[in-house]
């Protein structure tokens, strides 16, 4: 490249390309590591040149704490048209999405947990702030054109797509990508349109929404209705996946994630308020101001978990949400430390198991016995008295219509027979014996009742459950060892498989090209868990909304050129990548059962007092049925 001219005629020596966009590229600048110059591949017209001629003077030391601000124009020569411009050099920080992306950030950001992730929210939001108090506008806020390092600081780059505001003039940010895109400006031409600060508040809170829920995207959710809603057609109608009218648009999160406010309250009411369909009103969306001190706070709100410590979580919760994510999903968001040769640890599960065999078990529930001789309620004596009397009346009148017959021959005995078996057919103890009886049938129905209420509750195999299901936990963590020698020793059976998968990682989505997806479908993949080549499968796309079956076919079909690419080398050992993998896997198995554990003796303890608890509550009910019941059965017999 020939040599370019400073704005004061001052010659510079452009050097080796360093990166490439789509109005230009980036080049190193000879005998300086701190600037590098960008350099335009078409002519600029008089808008832009006046525009870069304004940053240049707008320049401040705070701008450029947070930016690759313009620092001076280029020419092809002395006093000639601008070329380009000069800026400061961006050393060890990367695009943004490598750090809210799980899959690059497990290459990228291998230490980052959620405590750095947020921190990267708040110096975003703080880099907006300037903007926003120099007067200007960052007007096209994406994934693209915000870095950040690994100590969490963040650069904006691509300053010359900013609306600059200076003198009275201002100098437009013509330019968008949809998925960051507020709704009120969705569907329109940039061209000519004047951003607001509240329009780069919805591309901030996309952003940390980003960091702060492992990538996804706040309107890529599942739509409940009919048809497709893309990332863009669900900003248009304010259709926020996570929000609390979330089902009243007919969306629903993506699996995998947590809900809002486990981000913490104050967190979950600026976003609901960032997403909200009156958002688009002046000033009504959260500032980048609000967003810092916000974030501020949240980071010194945040507990380090006892079991994992790259796990924060926000102390409004009463344990850790990662965990729970990962106990449920199995999948994995932040890389776990670990030593190169892995093994259980120090945990001690023989003093452990000592402490669940001490536990004393409730025993068989032993039914309550009623002591003594029930003595049945009497029946009346005037009811005796008459039951007696029939009887006798009965057998006389029978006894004088058979003399009568068979004595004196003649058939007039036979009424008295009748009269006697008619009148005195009737038995005074009915009454009585159908009351004894519907109170035997309700002391028994009550009993039955109790009884069952007893064995369920009252009985040990919640116990022997709980304790059986502590002895599989137990017997899982002795064979951890044995189980991840024996995963190795497959992943060396299989080397081809071993290196094509850490071969497949290394393919992103994001940066491929890829027939029908655009950065909105590829950030619905990224919500969806779908980052490298190694992600696609069928089983995986079918849980995605929108992937139909065309685009699924593409999708397979890039990832099959990627294998095309892969060569076996057989001498070549299991990817490390691949053990690393393993080894993380077995360290969160390891730490989740240790876990578990732990709080299973509490349970199993709790679990024996509870039911002996409930053994005396239930001791004098269950006493007091069996009597009711045993009376019932006596006075029914005693008829």
């Amino acid at each position: 490249m020939p040599h370019l001219f400073r704005s004061s005629g001052q010659e510079v020596a452009i050097g080796e390309t360093i990166g490439s966009g789509g109005e230009g590229s980036v080049f190193a600048v000879k005998n300086s590591t701190s600037i590098v110059a960008k350099v335009y591949r078409r002519p600029t017209d008089h808008a832009k040149q006046q525009k870069l001629i304004a940053m240049v003077q707008a320049n401040s030391p705070t701008l450029a704490s947070i930016s690759c601000w313009p620092l001076d124009t280029l020419h092809s020569a002395p006093g000639k048209d601008i070329v380009g411009f000069l800026m400061p050099r961006l050393v060890d920080h990367q695009a943004i999405h490598k750090l809210y992306s799980p899959a690059h950030r497990k290459l990228d950001f291998p230490k980052a947990d959620w405590s750095f992730l947020i921190h990267s929210a708040r110096n975003l939001a703080a880099a907006v702030e300037t903007i926003h108090a120099a007067g200007h506008v960052v007007g096209d806020i994406n994934q693209g054109n915000a870095y950040v390092s690994k100590e969490s600081t963040v650069k904006l780059i691509d300053c010359d797509s900013i609306q600059v505001q200076l003198n009275g003039t201002a100098y437009l940010c013509e330019v968008g990508v949809a998925h960051f895109t507020p709704p009120e400006l969705q569907n329109k031409n940039f061209h000519g349109l004047r951003r607001t600060p509240n329009n780069d508040n919805f591309g901030l809170a996309v952003l940390c929404f980003h960091l702060l829920f492992m990538g996804r995207h706040p309107f890529a959710g599942r739509y409940l209705g009919s048809g497709e809603m893309p990332i863009e057609k669900a900003i248009h109608e304010s259709r926020f996946a996570f929000g609390t009218k979330a089902a009243s648009n007919q969306m629903e999160p993506p699996p995998n994630t947590f809900p809002l406010e486990y981000a913490s309250r104050p967190i979950a009411n600026l976003f609901e308020k960032a997403f909200a369909r009156e958002s688009g009103h002046k000033d009504a969306r959260p500032t980048a101001m609000e967003w810092r001190q916000c974030l501020d706070q949240i980071k010194r709100e945040l507990v380090t978990c006892h079991h994992q410590p790259i796990h924060k979580y926000h102390s409004s919760l009463s344990s850790c949400m990662w965990c729970g994510i990962e106990k449920y999903s199995q999948i994995f968001f932040f890389v776990i430390p670990f030593d190169s040769n892995w093994t259980t640890g120090p945990f001690d599960l023989a003093a452990l198991w000592n402490q669940v065999e001490a536990i004393v078990p409730p025993g068989l529930a032993q039914v309550p016995q009623v002591a003594g001789t029930i003595t049945p309620n009497p029946v009346l004596l005037a009811l005796r008295i008459k039951q007696t009397l029939i009887t006798i009346f009965r057998v006389l009148g029978i006894v004088v219509g058979l003399v009568i017959i068979f004595g004196f021959k003649s058939l007039v005995g036979a009424p008295f027979i009748l009269l006697a078996i008619y009148l005195f057919n009737k038995d005074p103890l009915e009454y009585e014996r159908r009351q004894r009886t519907e109170a035997k049938q309700k002391a028994s129905e009550e009993w039955d009742a109790m009884y069952s209420q007893w064995k369920s509750e009252c009985g040990d195999q919640p116990f022997i459950s709980k304790k059986n299901d502590l002895e599989q936990r137990r017997r899982t963590y002795m064979g951890l060892n044995d189980a991840y020698r024996k995963d190795l020793q497959s992943l060396e059976r299989d080397r081809r498989a071993s290196q094509l998968r850490a071969f497949s990682k290394g393919y992103f989505i994001d940066s491929a090209s890829i027939p029908g997806f655009g950065q909105g479908r590829k950030s619905l993949l990224t919500s969806y868990g779908i980052e490298t080549a190694a992600d696609i499968s069928m089983k995986n796309l079918n849980r995605v909304p929108g992937i139909g079956v065309k685009r699924a076919r593409d999708l397979m079909l890039w990832k099959g050129k990627i294998e095309a690419k892969f060569a076996f080398n057989p001498n070549q050992g299991v990817s490390q990548s691949e053990v690393a993998s393993i080894k993380h896997d077995y360290t969160n198995k390891r730490l989740r059962l240790e876990k578990e554990l732990k709080a299973g003796v509490s349970e199993l303890q709790q679990s024996s007092q509870a039911i002996i608890k409930k053994r005396m509550l239930f001791q004098k009910q269950m006493h007091d049925c069996a009597v009711r019941h045993a009376q019932a059965l006596a006075d029914l017999a005693a008829l």
